[in-house]
């Protein structure tokens, strides 16, 4: 099953950006496509646990193991 943190983030976001457009702040907001973009996921504090090195996620079985790059 899919967390319903995202979910609603990404409605946050579209929210948000036709405030702007009907508040004449910014353009029309502009589909970006699944394919080309890179796959991210935005959670809020509340839907992730960071302890000892490993990361869970809400709705994930297991945690996840992180090796940070810098």
């Amino acid at each position: 099953e899919v967390s319903s943190v995202p979910l609603q983030q990404g409605l946050r976001h579209l929210q948000g950006a036709f405030t702007n457009f009907f508040a004449k702040r910014a353009g029309y907001p502009r589909f970006k496509s699944k394919r080309r973009s890179r796959a991210s996921a935005e959670y809020t504090s509340s839907a992730f646990r960071f302890r000892d090195g490993r990361l869970s996620l809400a709705k994930m079985a297991d945690p996840l193991a992180i090796v940070w790059s810098r």
